[in-house]
């Protein structure tokens, strides 16, 4: 098993939409980098973290009769601490290092190419303030996070080591409902992308502007349909009928939301949630409304991720399947024709094995466990 981080660039669009989520969210992406595209919850199934006083994991890599070895330690709040990667020339090393609230303050990367290190802060909410990165060459990224008394984001700011800027600036009204999201690509007063939104007194939104380098680009009105009309377009569907609930024929609710991605470009997200509140559907589309990506979840558990290309064609597919404890048994990526499939077994509620088949390669993995109070 991999570690946490390198702490990517921020999704500095995606955050008031998501929800304020702590520094672990951020940065879950880089976990268990061997795993491809495995989610925080599988891994939670994997290793049971929140039943199990786990105190390290040793993950021995079998390929082609040679072997390496991944020893993680915790801490007694399930906090990763260190990870030592041995391989017959060496061992790469991470270390974290978490202060009296048990966030996340330093993290220290050492392989034979240098040292990497990453600096944390949190503000009296808890929340992560900023974040700095020095790489073995010398080379530094910066983020840093401003919030409301409600923990709303109100501006962020970030550099990158290649020297890219962005930055983020949030308004709300006293509902604490978006009002304003600026962002900024270059160190001006003058933002390049713009949405500015509106809303009904009980709530509802009523429409909402999208303004790309000082000139206004769209206009939905949310008069019609919950995902909001196009106004102005020839694209706009005559044939709608005008509808407030947003709730499926199945009772399900139908939750739609714009908002622009890293890159700046305007994206549509629809996500339908069932009676429990568990997401059993998200499908994002570009500015075209072309459909992007598409996740599907299954009553046990169970689900399917594709991401599409400009044509409708299926680009990425991603499926993993649980058995009725609930535990992840397979794992299967296809990406073009590159295909991996991972294969789970456990001995009682932790994982033993995981096997890793691509097309030329089959590697094992064995699993062996310390626990706390042994």
């Amino acid at each position: 098993m991999k570690s946490l981080l390198l702490f990517t660039f921020l999704f500095l669009l995606l955050a008031p939409a998501l929800g304020q989520r702590n520094i672990y969210w951020v940065t879950r992406k880089m976990y268990y980098r061997e795993i491809l595209t495995q989610s925080p919850r599988e891994m939670n199934h994997i290793h049971n973290f929140e039943k199990y006083h786990i105190k390290s994991i040793t993950n021995t890599t079998h390929y082609k009769g040679s072997s390496h070895t991944t020893e993680s330690q915790y801490n007694e709040t399930g906090k990763i601490t260190k990870t030592i990667v041995s391989y017959s020339k060496g061992q790469n090393i991470r270390e974290y290092i978490y202060n009296e609230n048990d966030q996340l303050i330093k993290e220290i990367y050492t392989s034979e190419k240098g040292v990497t290190t990453g600096e944390f802060t949190f503000n009296e909410q808890g929340l992560i303030s900023s974040s700095s990165y020095t790489n073995a060459k010398g080379k530094k990224s910066n983020t840093t996070w401003k919030y409301n008394d409600k923990g709303q984001y109100m501006e962020v700011t970030a550099i990158d080591m290649q020297g890219k800027y962005k930055r983020s600036v949030y308004a709300y009204d006293d509902d604490g409902k978006l009002l304003e999201h600026q962002l900024f690509t270059k160190n001006t007063d003058n933002p390049t992308y713009v949405l500015s939104y509106t809303y009904y007194e009980n709530g509802d939104k009523k429409s909402i502007r999208y303004q790309e380098k000082g000139k206004e680009k769209y206009v939905w009105n949310y008069e019609c349909k919950p995902e909001g009309e196009l106004v102005g377009s020839e694209k706009k569907d005559q044939s709608t009928i005008c509808i407030q609930e947003e709730y499926d024929e199945n009772g399900n609710r139908v939750i739609w939301n714009r908002e622009l991605n890293d890159k700046g470009i305007l994206v549509k997200t629809q996500t339908i949630l069932d009676k429990d509140s568990i997401v059993i559907s998200r499908r994002m589309y570009n500015n075209s409304d072309v459909l992007t990506s598409e996740y599907i979840r299954y009553e046990n558990g169970s689900g399917v991720t594709k991401t599409f290309d400009k044509k409708g064609n299926v680009v990425t597919t991603r499926t993993s399947d649980y058995n009725d404890e609930g535990m992840l048994t397979k794992m299967e990526y296809h990406y073009k024709k590159y295909h991996q499939l991972h294969l789970y077994s456990y001995e009682g509620e932790l994982l033993s094995t995981n096997v890793r088949i691509t097309k030329n390669k089959t590697f094992v993995d064995i699993y062996e466990y310390e626990f706390y109070g042994e």
